[in-house]
């Protein structure tokens, strides 16, 4: 807090070098913490947004019948969109690392981030790369649309944004391991 009055004779205000100051771990610490919480947010929209995908699925496992959702003609979901749904399990893991540098829920989130949320996400690449080459080749080829928009174009911004995501909330993971490891070892 500045005080109020006159300053101290003898100094001009240089003399700061002294003082303490914030360790670059813990402020970096700080800032992804914010960032890594705000990927996971951004994972979590696009948790929505496939369980919007798989609604129709799940009412029929169920045997519950919505004719408005069921006039959707909404594709059956692969296996891979099953293994996908299941990476918001790390990122709660993630969420409850950042209350109290708990490490152990930051690899957990690592590690499940890799399993359940890249490597599930590049197989459903591979497995629409041929009708993406087809769609390519040929704009009206496709026949699967979804109001109207071809699927396989959906499916790649779905992709993209979800390779994007993932690496990024990495990235902060990497980072804040990182940061917090040396924070542990100083102690």
């Amino acid at each position: 807090m500045a005080s109020k009055g006159v300053r101290v004779t003898g100094t001009d205000g240089s003399d700061f070098e002294h003082r303490e100051t914030v360790a670059g771990r813990y402020k970096s610490s700080i800032a992804f913490k914010g960032k890594l919480r705000w990927g996971i947010y951004a994972h979590i929209a696009l948790y929505l947004i496939m369980t919007g995908k798989m609604f129709n699925d799940f009412l029929d496992r169920f045997d519950i019948l919505i004719p408005a959702v069921a006039e959707l003609a909404i594709p059956k979901p692969l296996t891979w969109e099953y293994v996908w749904m299941a990476s918001l399990v790390p990122s709660l893991f993630g969420l409850a690392s950042l209350n109290r540098n708990r490490n152990v829920f930051l690899h957990v989130f690592i590690y499940g981030t890799i399993l359940l949320g890249i490597f599930p996400v590049l197989a459903g690449t591979a497995s629409w790369s041929t009708a993406l080459l087809d769609y390519y080749n040929d704009h009206r080829s496709t026949k699967d649309r979804f109001m109207g928009q071809p699927t396989v174009v959906l499916w790649f911004i779905f992709f993209a944004l979800a390779l994007e995501v993932h690496g990024y909330c990495l990235y902060c993971a990497f980072n804040l391991r990182k940061a917090w490891d040396k924070t542990f070892k100083t102690k």
